[in-house]
C-alpha cells in the first residue's frame, strides 16, 4: 500500500510545491540561477523517482519469492 499510495502522492506533492515554489524563485534569482534550479530540480525528480520505482521492484519481486 505504501509503495502504490502514500509514495505517488507524497511525490505529488513534493512537485506542487515545487511548482509553487517557482515564481518566487524567478522574482528574487537572477535568470541564470534560476535556469539551474529549474534543471536540477527536474533532474534531480527523475533521479528520486528511477530509484524508488527500482527499489519498489526489487521489493516486490522479494515478497514473491517469500510468497512461494
Amino acid at each position: 500500500m505504501i509503495n502504490f499510495v502514500i509514495t505517488p502522492i507524497c511525490i505529488a506533492v513534493y512537485i506542487f510545491g515545487f511548482y509553487l515554489l517557482l515564481p518566487y524563485f524567478k522574482d528574487y534569482f537572477s535568470k541564470g540561477f534560476y535556469t539551474y534550479i529549474l534543471i536540477s530540480g527536474v533532474i534531480s525528480l527523475i533521479v528520486v523517482i528511477a530509484i524508488i520505482v527500482k527499489s519498489t521492484i526489487k521489493e516486490q519481486r522479494y515478497l514473491k519469492q517469500l510468497h512461494k
